[in-house]
């Protein structure tokens, strides 16, 4: 039997999700940097305690969850 590994960090779950999804063809690569992009934000929040993030790059950031979100919506309704 084939033990899974599960990711233990965001960044092991950006990975895991690059090699389930990204690298199999379910997903575009665009789909990976936007999950990575939106990490990078996060840790800049979170730990750059001299950071300001503008309205415009939360926005954008935003519009690129909503797309993400949608592009996996649909490969789950097509693997239903």
């Amino acid at each position: 039997m084939i033990k899974e590994i599960y990711p233990k960090s965001h960044k092991g779950v950006i990975q895991k999700f690059g090699e389930e999804f990204i690298k199999s063809g379910l997903l575009e690569k665009k789909m990976g940097y936007i999950l990575a992009q939106a990490e990078i934000m996060r840790l800049k929040a979170d730990y750059d305690v001299g950071v300001k993030i503008t309205k415009e790059e939360c926005e954008e950031i935003l519009d690129s969850c909503e797309f993400f979100i949608s592009k996996v919506k649909e490969i789950i309704n097509e693997l239903k």
